[in-house]
């Protein structure tokens, strides 16, 4: 009973010596348009709707957890519209470019303290040519 005890202990003091990290997404509108991003799940729901008004940065996900920093995830997401003017003009599926927002390093990221990370996607113009 007393090895369960220790061991318990052990594990208790490992575990809650990880840093807690707090990692924000945000997008961020370039252009002189709102544009809204609307996410559907492998059954072609929508789940939900981001709009970004026009020169702004929208708060997409903020985390927190223990261990490292985390990179985007957006695996729950089967496909990602982009529509300007009620227009859908981009159109994202998983990892099906290289300019793309399923991809980690197309974000921009600033370490902004020790133990807190800010990665932002940029729409400007030049993606809706």
């Amino acid at each position: 009973m007393k090895n369960i005890a220790f061991l318990t202990t052990c594990i208790f003091i490992l575990i809650s010596c990880d840093p807690i990290y707090n990692t924000s997404f945000e997008i961020e509108n370039k252009t002189n348009d709102t544009i809204s991003l609307i996410f559907y799940s492998n059954d072609s729901i929508a789940l939900e709707k981001k709009i970004a008004p026009s020169n702004s940065h929208l708060l997409f996900q903020d985390k927190g957890m223990s261990g490292s920093p985390t990179r985007i995830s957006l695996d729950s997401n089967d496909s990602i519209f982009v529509s300007k003017k009620e227009k859908i003009i981009k159109f994202y599926r998983d990892s099906n470019s290289m300019n793309d927002i399923y991809v980690p390093s197309n974000w921009s990221e600033v370490r902004l303290k020790k133990y807190n990370y800010e990665y932002t996607y940029s729409f400007s113009e030049n993606d809706f040519k």
